[in-house]
């Protein structure tokens, strides 16, 4: 007769103990911390790099709710990694940061799982070192503080992720939502009403898009998210009015506008397509506010998709085909006339429908084919000096480049091959940059600028004064010229202390080695003002209008405003 010796059944905390030990044992192999947490989300063990990241041990954060050693911009995200770890959902490639005494931690790459069976414990890892994510997207993600969501940069660059995401999963959305009348409600909020309610709509965004991960403010009053087509809206919407009712001390409340654009095959299989939804998606971040501006938003979503779907087939036409014509204006000695370089201007074919010069430019910006048309317009003028002037002549041409262009490897790398090719340019091609806020990458954009003056070619500094344009550009970029925008020497006419900034402006530059050109000098006032002032270079209407005809160009210069022009060769520089 043999003895059965009863097998003890392990309690459920032995069993959980068990697990957590093999927990340890092996995700000590990636993890620097390891968190056990339960259902209630209160840290029930910890182990680790706790104290160097924290300022407190193990035992000392036992007991302490997880989202209190999160930062507070990352609560949102963390609440909704654990909505998604409740669903079965496993938590991977997130990053969050932990916050401590000393401040906020650098960012740790998050991991985890829920085990249902042990108590609906979540088992959390986090590791130091970890590069931003880049997951879905091509750019550095950056969260509002206020709602833990990322900020509307960050959304543009998952929204072209997910554009480009052919053949992964199609079935989504992007839904966007405004707030009309939100600047009224929060003049009635008191700071910590707002932040609660903020907060709250961080919290119910973040739960419901993609993976917990793909939600954005876009504006104080507007926010978006890509989410699945399961996600029930309506609801969405009637949850967030609540909450800014129950906000509000008057009950009120504000009403909520959406509009939805799926992410099928046929959007994202056509880049026409994807570009025109991203530049509906940047109409829709700077409209107005008003309520008038947030009716009927979905058609009104459709149709800017739509009409931008349409431009952007005609500009990569016209990219493509290089229908783009040249007019040119000089930019002139203040003093004696002599042409410094021409500006070459791009003007488009009349039957394109795109009147205003500036219009195609602000538009292939938005739509990011701004590299491919300033690659056209730069071989374009390469061309025109190779057949309208001497290899050997001395008239310089300068070719407008958008910051963001500085930022594309493609349109860089190309230009270099089109020096090389092309060594008679050397001297010969002056490059501007305009929307200096545009580059994303400032070290390499700088590396690049140093690049092309080492080769023997002038790179000068657009805009400058106004828009993206200031000193912070000038601080971090060498360059040979700086252009001061139109508004900024009008602005220095017309304030009182204008002439003596100016001089101030034209002074550190010349300091710097860099020479300054005074935009729209359009009479002979505003020449002598600029002369006054020491600036040694303008270019304006007051030497006439752009023109496609080089002699015209050089004809409409009104030689008497120069009296110290050289007498041998009539001013007449180029």
């Amino acid at each position: 007769m043999s003895i059965v010796t009863p097998v003890d059944t392990p309690s459920p905390l032995a069993a959980l103990r068990s697990e957590r030990d093999r927990f340890v044992a092996m995700a000590f192999c990636w993890a620097d911390i390891l968190l056990d947490v339960d259902a209630d989300e209160t840290v029930v063990y910890a182990a680790g790099a706790i104290e160097p990241t924290l300022g407190a041990t193990p035992e000392q954060i036992v007991g302490t709710s997880l989202l209190d050693l999160v930062a507070p911009a990352e609560r949102a995200q963390v609440r909704a990694l654990l909505a998604g770890a409740r669903r079965c959902e496993r938590i991977e490639g997130a990053l969050i940061r932990l916050i401590g005494p000393n401040g906020v931690s650098a960012p740790l790459r998050f991991a985890g799982y829920r085990l249902h069976d042990l108590s609906g414990h979540f088992f959390i890892a986090l590791r130091h070192g970890e590069a931003p994510q880049r997951a879905n997207g091509f750019g550095r993600r950056v969260r509002d503080d206020a709602t833990g969501l990322y900020d509307a940069d960050s959304f543009m660059d998952m929204v072209t992720g997910q554009l480009a995401a052919v053949g992964d999963d199609t079935d989504q959305r992007m839904s966007l939502i405004v707030l009309p009348g939100y600047d009224h409600l929060r003049q009635r909020l008191v700071d910590e009403a707002e932040r609660d309610l903020l907060n709250a709509i961080g919290d119910r965004l973040g739960e419901s898009s993609l993976d917990g991960e793909t939600a954005a403010r876009l504006g104080d009053d507007r926010y978006g998210f890509i989410h699945h087509p399961s996600i029930d809206l309506d609801a969405l919407k009637e949850r967030i009015c609540e909450l800014t009712k129950a906000s509000d001390p008057l009950h009120q409340g504000t009403g909520i506008e959406a509009a939805t654009m799926e992410f099928d095959e046929a959007v994202t299989a056509d880049s026409a397509t994807a570009r025109g939804v991203v530049y509906a998606l940047e109409k829709f971040r700077h409209a107005p506010a008003d309520a008038s501006a947030v009716t009927s938003l979905q058609s009104r979503l459709s149709d800017v998709a739509r009409e931008a779907v349409e431009e952007v087939s005609r500009l990569k036409e016209l990219i493509t085909r290089a229908d783009v014509e040249m007019a040119f204006q000089p930019v002139l000695n203040a003093r004696s006339g002599s042409v410094l370089y021409y500006e070459a201007l791009a003007r488009m074919p009349a039957h394109y429908g795109i009147d205003a010069p500036s219009k195609h430019i602000d538009f292939a910006e938005e739509t990011g084919l701004i590299s491919q048309f300033d690659l056209a317009m730069l071989q374009k003028v390469i061309h025109w000096m190779e057949t309208n002037t001497p290899r050997n002549g001395k008239a310089s041409f300068a070719v407008n480049v958008s910051g963001q262009s500085l930022s594309a490897l493609s349109y860089l790398a190309q230009v270099d091959r089109l020096l090389k090719e092309n060594p008679w340019l050397r001297g010969r091609i002056v490059f501007e940059i305009t929307q200096s806020g545009r580059i994303t990458d400032r070290d390499m954009a700088n590396n690049f600028i140093q690049r092309l003056r080492q080769q023997g070619f002038r790179v000068a500094l657009d805009d400058f004064g106004a828009g993206a344009g200031s000193f912070d550009d000038l601080s971090r970029f060498d360059v040979d010229i700086v252009k001061i925008d139109g508004p900024a020497i009008i602005d220095a006419i017309e304030a009182r202390k204008g002439k003596a900034f100016l001089r101030a402006m034209v002074a550190f530059c010349r300091e710097l080695g860099v020479a300054t050109v005074a935009e729209a000098v359009e009479d002979e006032a505003r020449l002598a003002f600029c002369r006054d002032c020491g600036v040694p270079f303008v270019q304006g209407f007051l030497f006439g209008t752009p023109s496609f005809d080089m002699r015209a160009v050089n004809a409409a210069i009104p030689w008497h405003v120069f009296p110290e022009r050289p007498r041998a060769s009539g001013g007449r520089g180029g």
